[in-house]
């Protein structure tokens, strides 16, 4: 009797062992990752064109990153930079975070004559209130045929938003 409680003992032992690695192995990685402030909520930012391309890149953009891991940004939009994007996030690393939108572009008169492809990396700083980023940026016609492309830099602030009471 003393032997099967010791061998159901050590039956049980040994698989919260191997359960608790193998969950440990599963979430161990992504919890590292998840330290440090987050992206998730409203930023107002400014971004540059690295070379000054074909496209004006630069002005005010308002972006909010949803807890679910999608965002939608907005901005003035000048030329083919859209006025508005949806995209997705996600953490990459420690206060890091990778970023892919898209966005319509319109001319002066408002009609439809691009995407923007914009996929970033966005490093939040150790307050969690300012980010610095980067990114590279691809134009195409409505078929999907690339115009041209360029990258950015680009600086963050986070904004308070907080409901009337």
């Amino acid at each position: 009797m003393l032997s099967s409680r010791y061998a159901l003992a050590l039956v049980l032992g040994a698989t919260t062992v191997i359960v608790a690695a193998a969950l440990s192995a599963r979430v161990g990685p992504s919890a590292a990752a998840q330290s440090g402030p987050g992206l998730e909520g409203s930023w107002m930012s400014e971004g540059t064109a690295a070379t000054g391309g074909p496209f004006p890149l630069g002005g005010l953009r308002f972006t909010t990153y949803n807890a679910d891991g999608t965002l939608v940004t907005t901005s003035r939009g000048r030329g083919v930079i859209p006025t508005t994007g949806h995209g997705s996030w996600t953490q990459v690393g420690n206060r890091e975070f990778a970023t892919t939108w898209f966005g319509f572009a319109r001319d002066a008169e408002g009609n439809y004559t691009a995407i923007a492809k914009v996929r970033g990396r966005i490093q939040v700083n150790e307050q969690g209130d300012e980010t610095s980023s980067r990114s590279e940026v691809q134009i195409s016609d409505l078929n999907g045929n690339v115009l041209t492309t360029d990258s950015a830099t680009g600086h963050a602030k986070r904004i308070r938003v907080e409901p009337l009471n």
